[in-house]
């Protein structure tokens, strides 16, 4: 074969490939760093056998590039906005020029990861017609309402569990219908914005939500509370992470140093990534805590300049640590963190039990999942003591339950039949090639939880027991009181 040929061949055969590797758009906002990873680890996964471009909605510098081999379109927002959505979608609706770039993508695909809803409206706007939807955390309320996902299958503690009070599940109910009207709100404004930059006409943004083929979320079946949920959504928890820092030689020397204690025993180590900014007083309350306990060591991802106090030799410190790698060493006996989703997913891939210092609602809801499954205990940061933090702690150490229920969790993960990474591709090439609706029906309230059947049925049977019961009372005063007062005048 002469080289001319040969090279017509690879040509040929290149451009075969390509042919049948599909055309995936991520779409992706930088307001939020867990989001913007999550997205790029979900580009990733799928560029094995599709070509993928990010769509980003650029709202200041991004503190996080983009995977080698993956192009981006930006949406530029700008920083300073003052109403997020109006500023924020206004901003994207009215950019003519990078609509006009994805629209000459021509995507057979796309996946949206943002939290708020413009990207619906932009897939209406250029004829994108299959795309999922997918989660940085969990299931969201948004997504619930899309799909017609029962309220009880999304609060922060399922009315399933068995441990809640009737109270505590009328506050979680309350909780979830305001959330529900608060989302309900954003789609309404999300609409509306749309019909004022592209007509009146144009759908109800809510209904553009639903045609989502795929709710992709970033959690696992055997750590998520047990619920209600349609087939559309999807658990792709722990993809395979972008960011992945080396462990270098200082790290690696300290995780090994005075492994061994009197008596065999393997020296702890505690690793630290707490990821909001401490004022000096509550980092060095923290340093005294750790100097507190020297029995272990620990490993902090810390700002410098947090601290002004000496530091104990049973501390190692640095503004970034490779904690995945950390989490995975095997003399790591705990893991303290605020449980942001990210935290909380490393910890039960690595089998880290966790101290949760949370500040947030969400990281709360976190933390109580957490201890929901049983490898972990919570502080609140305002309720956060020297003494405290070493109560939780002794509580960690000496009770293995915890160190094994994360084995025992971690074991399920890994035995999962499938890789969450083939599940997102595999999944997104079905719904690719396939026309699917895995939605639940758009019934109303009262129809799907059968209402109208049990409502009358319910006041029937009042009726007739009502009837029966006067009946029977009526035989009963007859035959009893009546008798004795006829009894009563005879004998008078």
């Amino acid at each position: 074969m002469h080289l001319y040929q040969k090279l017509l061949f690879i040509a040929v055969f290149v451009q075969a490939s390509w042919a049948n590797k599909a055309k995936i758009g991520v779409f992706v906002s930088d307001e939020n760093e867990q989001q913007l990873n999550f997205a790029y680890n979900l580009a990733l996964a799928l560029l094995s056998d599709n070509e993928v471009v990010i769509v980003k909605t650029q709202f200041g510098k991004s503190m996080v590039s983009p995977p080698e081999g993956i192009r981006e379109i930006v949406f530029p927002v700008g920083d300073g906005l003052k109403n997020g959505l109006e500023d924020g979608c206004g901003a994207i609706f009215n950019n003519s020029k990078s609509i006009a770039a994805v629209d000459n993508e021509k995507f057979d695909y796309a996946v949206s990861t943002t939290d708020n809803f413009c990207s619906f409206v932009i897939f209406q706007k250029v004829g994108i017609t299959k795309y999922a939807w997918a989660s940085s955390t969990g299931l969201t309320d948004a997504m619930a309402l899309a799909h017609g996902i029962p309220l009880a299958s999304i609060s922060s503690e399922p009315p399933t569990l068995p441990k809640l009070t009737y109270f505590e599940r009328a506050k979680h109910l309350k909780a979830s219908v305001l959330n529900r009207l608060q989302t309900s709100r954003l789609f309404s404004q999300t609409t509306l914005l749309a019909q004022n930059s592209f007509g009146p006409n144009f759908p109800d943004v809510l209904s553009l939500a639903r045609k989502s083929q795929l709710l992709l979320i970033n959690d696992f079946e055997a750590f998520a509370y047990p619920a209600p949920l349609p087939s559309s959504v999807i658990h792709i928890g722990g993809l395979k992470s972008l960011k992945e820092l080396p462990l270098d030689e200082p790290i690696a020397q300290f995780s090994h140093l005075n492994v061994q204690m009197p008596g065999g025993k393997v020296r702890p180590l505690i690793i630290v990534a707490l990821k909001s900014k401490l004022s000096k007083q509550e980092a060095n309350d923290f340093v005294d805590f750790i100097r507190k306990n020297g029995h272990a060591d620990f490993m902090w991802e810390v700002d410098d300049h947090s601290i002004d106090t000496y530091l104990p030799r049973n501390l190692f410190k640095k503004k970034e640590l490779p904690i995945a790698k950390l989490l995975a060493h095997s003399r790591t006996t705990s893991f303290i963190s605020e449980c942001s989703w990210d935290a909380v997913q490393l910890a039960i891939t690595t089998a880290s039990p966790v101290i949760c210092i949370t500040e947030t609602e969400e990281q709360l809801k976190n933390a109580k999942l957490v201890e929901f499954r049983g490898v972990g205990l919570t502080l609140k940061k305002d309720a956060v003591t020297v003494d405290g933090l070493t109560a939780v702690l002794g509580k960690i150490l000496e009770n293995k339950d915890y160190a094994s229920t994360a084995k025992t969790l971690q074991k399920r993960i890994q035995e999962r039949p499938f890789k969450s990474e083939d599940l997102l591709t595999k999944w997104i090439q079905y719904a690719l090639h396939n026309d699917i609706d895995l939605a639940v029906p758009a019934v109303k309230f009262v129809e799907y939880y059968n209402l109208d059947i049990i409502v009358p049925i319910g006041f029937l049977v009042l009726v007739v027991t009502s009837v029966l019961l006067k009946f029977v009372l009526g035989l009963y005063y007859w035959s009893c009181c009546g008798m004795a007062f006829r009894e009563k005048v005879k004998l008078q």
